[in-house]
């Protein structure tokens, strides 16, 4: 079965981490001056959307953000 306390399952985006170490900046931010073009362009999108679904879990689950009860 599911696990509630599970927030989501995230790849690992491993192609992507040298070029934001290089550029110093996180995975979901790299442009194609830093090297992610073709493919590698594709999967920062990915990963922008896996973190963005990410952290909406977390706003929903700890009753932050626009999901906040008054």
């Amino acid at each position: 079965g599911e696990d509630p306390a599970r927030l989501g399952l995230m790849r690992q985006f491993q192609s992507l981490l040298r070029m934001a170490r290089q550029a110093r900046k996180p995975i979901f931010d790299l442009a194609a001056a830093d090297g992610a073009i073709g493919a590698h362009a594709a999967m920062v999108r990915d990963a922008h959307d896996a973190f963005a679904a990410l952290a909406t879990a977390i706003g929903k689950r700890a009753g932050i953000g626009q999901w906040a009860t008054p």
